[in-house]
């Protein structure tokens, strides 16, 4: 499919990562979304039934669901520097703005829920950008981004 600048999608990447987050979701929705304040079922088929659908949605989609979400995250920014490379621009400036952005979002994401803090996934991503110019695509550490490691934001 042709977007308005004449470029391609990969559409399958597209569907594959709706499915990731539809599988992450699910998983959060067993969690009930890390609000541990339900009733627990009285009765012992509905323990049971609970304990199975638990376990049989961790054993199917558990790490899985991660891994197909981290494994496309750097298959997009693999994308993003070829065509940036193309257009003859720096990808890493662009780059370290949407770390900044995912840190900002894991801040807002640790006021509301304490023990998913995502915040360092920013952080996390600035070798990747060290990375980048170790192989010579210039002279940017990732300090330039701006970015510093750990739960920085003060909310848990």
């Amino acid at each position: 499919m042709e977007n308005g600048k004449g470029q391609s999608r990969v559409e399958v990447v597209d569907a594959i990562r709706g499915i990731a987050v539809a599988m992450i979701l699910m998983l959060h929705s067993i969690e009930h979304f890390n609000l541990y304040n339900q009733v627990d079922p009285d009765s012992p088929l509905l323990q049971l039934a609970d304990r199975m659908v638990w376990d049989g949605l961790w054993f199917m989609i558990g790490g899985k669901a991660y891994a197909i979400f981290a494994l496309l995250f750097g298959f997009s920014f693999y994308i993003m520097d070829r065509n940036a490379a193309r257009r003859g621009e720096d990808f890493r400036l662009r780059f370290c703005w949407r770390m900044l952005l995912l840190f900002c979002f894991g801040c807002i994401n640790a006021s509301f829920f304490c023990l998913q803090y995502r915040g360092t996934g920013a952080a996390d991503g600035v070798p990747i950008e060290d990375a980048y110019a170790a192989r010579g695509g210039g002279g940017a550490d990732g300090a330039a981004c701006g970015m510093a490691e750990g739960d920085v934001c003060g909310f848990c």
